[in-house]
Formats: C-alpha cells, structure tokens, sequence
C-alpha cells in the first residue's frame, strides 16, 4: 500500500540511485550513537585547568575549541 504518499509509491531497493542513499542513510544513523557516545568520553576527559588557564589567557570559545579541545580530541 502506498497510502496516498508519493514517497512510499516505489521501492526504494529496487532503484539502484535510491538503494545506495537509503543505505547510506541507514549506516549514517546506525553509528550516528556510536560516534556520540567516543565523542562524550573524550570531551568529559579534557581537563577544566586547560580551559580555565586558556580562558584566563584571553582566548574565545572559538580558540579554546581550536587550540585545546580539539587537539587533546584527537587520540579519540
């Protein structure tokens, strides 16, 4: 059944264009969790003294983000 909506009218496995975004999209928001949950963990370890001397030194969230959090990102 269709249900009177034109994107459930075809199959989108049986086109090869839409078979590949379908997958690609499914694949994205399966390991979308995964991704968060490495991230998280390796944001909650960086330490608040390298933030709090950075932000005493004058620098912006753009340049704390640059210049601490994420090289100390990067083993993760």
């Amino acid at each position: 059944k269709s249900y009177n909506v034109p994107i459930f009218s075809n199959s989108w496995l049986s086109d090869p264009d839409k078979a590949f975004w379908a997958l690609v999209i499914v694949t994205v928001w399966q390991y979308t969790g995964y991704m968060m949950v490495i991230y998280i963990a390796g944001l909650v370890n960086i330490p608040r003294d390298l933030l709090e001397a950075a932000s005493i030194d004058g620098a912006n969230s753009y340049q704390r983000l640059k210049n601490v959090i994420l090289p100390l990102m990067v083993p993760s």
